[in-house]
């Protein structure tokens, strides 16, 4: 099927974004299953949502089997317009990322191998999408080693080249790469390198990607017991 000469294709999966402190606490389960393979001492803190998650500037992203209704993957997002990105606590932006709306990607969690290279590849046009939507001028990540080489793959570059893996102190000093790409600038960049994933996302409308009435906003904070069937209810 094609919509204004775009192809439309259903995934075996639907992505949105938690609305509620279950589907948070799902989001952290994956994160901690995916983590604790490679950085088990790192895992340990995700074993429950994270403060950042309930932030005004956070949306956590969800990626569920339409068949099993399991959880198969994660991500979080984060913008500046309130606060600083969280790798502003370990390096300082340069002056020309400085003034500009940010958003960061954090906790790509894909516990599975079957299906994983889609998920992955689906949840981060998801995270293009919502740049997109809220007017982002950057998309920001760290990386540590082998992931770096994915986003190498999308094209991001490096925010100082010259220094390479850096340890983080808000991600208990594991070396990563500090990476960016402009939003405005993957539709013309992807078209004049050929990028193989320049269909997918720019010719092809996957409505199990679901954004709609994403805004930056706070989730419902942890409320006592009492209060909390009225509130997720």
């Amino acid at each position: 099927m094609t919509i204004e000469s775009k192809t439309v294709e259903n995934l075996p999966f639907t992505i949105r974004a938690v609305m509620t402190e279950g589907e948070l606490s799902k989001a952290a389960a994956v994160r901690y299953q995916a983590y604790s393979r490679h950085v088990p001492e790192f895992a340990e803190r995700m074993k429950e949502p994270e403060a950042v998650d309930f932030e005004e500037d956070s949306i956590v992203l969800l990626a569920e089997s339409k068949l099993s209704r399991e959880t198969i993957g994660t991500m979080r997002i984060r913008t500046n317009r309130h606060n600083p990105l969280s790798i502003e606590q370990s390096i300082e932006l340069p002056d020309w990322l400085k003034g500009e709306v940010l958003a960061d990607a954090s906790r790509l969690a894909i516990p599975s191998q079957k299906n994983g290279l889609l998920v992955r590849i689906a949840i981060f046009k998801a995270y293009y999408l919502v740049c997109r939507q809220l007017d982002v001028d950057w998309m920001v990540i760290a990386a540590r080693t082998p992931l770096d080489r994915m986003y190498d793959g999308l094209l991001f570059r490096d925010i100082w080249p010259e220094r390479g893996f850096m340890p983080l102190a808000h991600a208990s000093n594991i070396p990563h790469r500090a990476m960016v790409l402009k939003v405005s600038d993957v539709e013309p960049l992807w078209h004049e390198k050929q990028h193989r994933l320049y269909d997918y996302f720019f010719h092809t409308v996957h409505p199990d990607i679901n954004l709609n009435g994403i805004h930056v906003a706070p989730l419902p904070r942890r409320v006592s017991e009492p209060e909390r069937q009225h509130v997720f209810s």
